[in-house]
């Protein structure tokens, strides 16, 4: 038993989906901020897609044009939102 929880420590980190599309975000969003800051951004693979007032209009603009598939969607930011989960949820 040890050496199986062992054997699944030693494993490289899955990646994550969508994780190059992340990485193309995180690598423009000094270069968006000045002009899209607030809109969202489509990715799909390498591309970006572009930029939209909405998360919704994004989606649909992604699903005409490629089909029901994964798309990144993320709002143009500085810096993340908060969300607050109350205590008796938990």
């Amino acid at each position: 038993m040890a050496e199986r929880v062992r054997a699944r420590g030693e494993r490289r980190p899955r990646k994550t989906a969508l994780g190059r599309e992340q990485a193309i975000y995180e690598a423009n969003l000094a270069i968006w901020v000045p002009e899209h800051e607030n809109e969202h951004v489509l990715i799909k693979d390498d591309e970006i897609l572009g930029f939209f007032e909405s998360r919704e209009e994004a989606l649909l603009a992604g699903y005409a044009r490629l089909g029901v598939v994964p798309l990144f969607v993320k709002q143009v930011a500085t810096s993340e939102p908060v969300s607050q989960i109350p205590n008796g949820l938990l």
